[in-house]
């Protein structure tokens, strides 16, 4: 299970959304830490970053990556790639261990 979640969002209102959502209406018991970051680039650029800042944290806070529950959230207005499947491109790219997503 778990011990932390980073929620990393293409823009600066989804991470604003998220930050309302964990001061004003979920109650975190004290062990669980949730870091939200807001304006990291947009689906593929956005992926690399969450992987790293994982990578990061899990270092940092002396987790396994596997500890540190990961969220992208982003939309498709203007996307230049059409038919761009995120699921698809963190599978080839950055597989994840231990358990599916």
């Amino acid at each position: 299970m778990a011990s932390m979640m980073l929620i990393c969002c293409e823009g600066k209102t989804e991470c604003e959304y998220f930050d309302i959502l964990r001061r004003s209406v979920f109650r975190l018991p004290g062990y669980f830490d949730i870091r939200i970051e807001g304006e990291k680039g947009q689906h593929k650029k956005l992926i690399d970053h969450t992987v790293a800042r994982r990578s990061k944290i899990a270092q940092e806070e002396g987790l396994v990556e596997d500890d540190v529950e990961c969220w992208v959230v982003c939309d498709d207005d203007n996307m230049i790639i059409s038919n761009f499947q995120p699921h698809r491109f963190r599978s080839e790219q950055h597989p994840i261990s231990g358990r599916a997503a």
